[in-house]
């Protein structure tokens, strides 16, 4: 396992239905920045970071994953978040390339791939474990990475959005579901 320092602001989303009627409304934390130990800080550049929502204030949370899955979390955001981003992303195929389950960050392959999924919804999650948010019996409609802290989740918004950091249940409520399980990691490899 390897400390990962991440480095956050304050924000507030609310999502509405096709209709303009308010879906869900939730707080969460905008990632900035990421720093390995002994490696400089990888910061958000401005013209990423988008103008769309108000942040509040800085905090810094200090975070474990495995050593594989912090240097892909680095990785990705340096390449997605520090520079131009060089390719599409989403939710699914930021967990699939954090995973190394993809070489690269490939969202038709990821929306593509047939995954199992764990039989009951979770209440708290494991560091570096992938989970989706269901939206059927057989569908996720959203992806997620676990983190050290047991009540909270890494995740990529939408397409070409920014990574956040909100607790379980205001995932749940964000998502309108009361089903997020964790996704096999073996089935993601054979398929």
């Amino acid at each position: 396992m390897s400390s990962l320092e991440i480095h956050v602001r304050d924000a507030e989303i609310v999502f509405e239905r096709e209709d303009g009627t308010q879906r869900a409304a939730a707080n969460f934390d905008i990632v900035t920045g990421l720093q390995l130990p002994h490696s400089e800080l990888i910061s958000i550049t401005s013209e990423n970071m988008g103008s769309d929502l108000e942040y509040g204030g800085a905090n810094t949370y200090e975070m474990e994953f495995p050593d594989e899955i912090s240097e892909r979390l680095v990785s990705f955001y340096k390449q997605y978040f520090a520079e131009k981003p060089p390719t599409e992303y989403d939710c699914h195929s930021f967990v699939a390339y954090v995973m190394g389950w993809h070489d690269t960050v490939d969202t038709m392959a990821s929306l593509t791939r047939k995954y199992e999924f764990g039989p009951r919804p979770v209440e708290r999650y494991e560091a570096g474990a992938a989970y989706a948010v269901m939206s059927g019996p057989d569908a996720g409609a959203h992806s997620l990475l676990g983190t050290s802290d047991p009540d909270k989740n890494l995740y990529i918004f939408g397409v070409n959005e920014l990574m956040a950091i909100t607790t379980h249940d205001a995932t749940k409520k964000l998502y309108e579901s009361e089903n997020i399980v964790q996704i096999n990691a073996k089935s993601a490899h054979l398929i």
